[in-house]
């Protein structure tokens, strides 16, 4: 098995439920791909991005060379919204809604679970320079009165955002019929430390801009091993799978690490010109590497439970 097609592989194996219309881009890529070759999408950056995906969606990305790996991706629904947070006033006001909906009373610096839907690991790859890039799907959906946009930035070494439009995303794989122009066109995925949005393109409701945290993690010490481990494997896939799991249980473990280090940040733009800055930290729990571990190895059959925590930071 070739290199690119082992890590591939490896990241596959994991079972997860696609939603209706991704994994119908999927095979109708696929189809596309073998009957005349396509373009992939137009990206600022080449990265290939691999996902988690069924037995299904493995046999089909395998036997077209994984061209339509990046749609594999999943994507989480929208967190609930908070109680509190939702109440309209005549005051400015915003907050991430996945902290709001887990508190409430918005109790300064508290910290709190979050739920799955808002955050959870999701594609992976090697970037081919002894790192491997972990990504993290983020529902960036902001709640509050009065409010005209929003910039979203990461303090942290190495991390980026990577989002796209959903509407675009949709379009681009025909959901809407072939003869959409934006099929010919694509879509383009966009990546850096800071990006900003218009609030109704990420309103509660329908949310519009599909974004990711990514995060570098180092390929040694144990990850090393693992890694030349799996190579040496051949075909045995029951194996590679198996040391798999424990790879980016590992990979995603230690990104995790390097994301409790950095810092999210939101500055809103109210309608009267007026700005407000939110700052969160988001932190795995105590026994992430083994929770995420279980679950790959269930091959889905477990409910993946939340793994992270939030923290507004407060200034002293």
């Amino acid at each position: 098995m070739t290199s690119p097609n082992l890590h591939e592989y490896n990241d596959l194996m994991g079972c997860v439920e696609l939603p209706d219309h991704v994994r119908e881009a999927v095979l109708r890529e696929a189809r596309t791909t073998k009957a005349a070759g396509v373009s992939a999408p137009r990206r600022r950056w080449g990265r290939a991005i691999v996902a988690g995906g069924c037995a299904v969606a493995l046999a089909v990305a395998l036997a077209v060379g994984l061209n339509a790996a990046g749609l594999l991706a999943s994507t989480p629904e929208p967190a609930p919204e908070g109680s509190a947070a939702s109440v309209s006033t005549n005051r400015n006001f915003f907050a991430l809604a996945a902290y709001a909906a887990e508190n409430p009373e918005q109790e300064p610096g508290k910290t709190v679970e979050l739920s799955l839907g808002a955050f959870r690991p999701g594609s992976a790859s090697g970037d081919g320079l002894g790192q491997i890039i972990a990504g993290f799907d983020f529902d960036i959906t902001c709640t509050g009165d009065h409010i005209a946009s929003i910039t979203y930035e990461l303090e942290g070494d190495g991390l980026f955002f990577e989002w796209y439009d959903e509407e675009q995303f949709l379009r681009a794989h025909g959901v809407y019929g072939e003869d959409d122009p934006a099929v010919e066109e694509g879509y383009t995925i966009e990546d850096g430390t800071a990006f900003s949005v218009d609030y109704d393109e990420q309103d509660l409701d329908e949310r519009r801009v599909n974004c990711s945290v990514f995060v570098p993690v180092q390929l040694e010490g144990e990850l090393l091993e693992l890694d030349g481990q799996m190579y040496s494997l051949g075909e045995n896939y029951e194996e590679i799978e198996r040391l798999s799991n424990r790879f980016w249980a590992m990979a995603f473990s230690q990104a995790a690490d390097n994301l409790a280090r950095s810092t999210f940040k939101m500055t809103a733009t109210f309608e009267d010109g007026t700005t407000q800055t939110k700052s969160y930290v988001i932190a795995p729990v105590a026994d992430f590497e083994e929770l995420y571990r279980d679950h790959r190895e269930s091959r889905g059959e477990s409910d993946l439970p939340a793994l992270f925590t939030i923290t507004e930071s407060v200034a002293a």
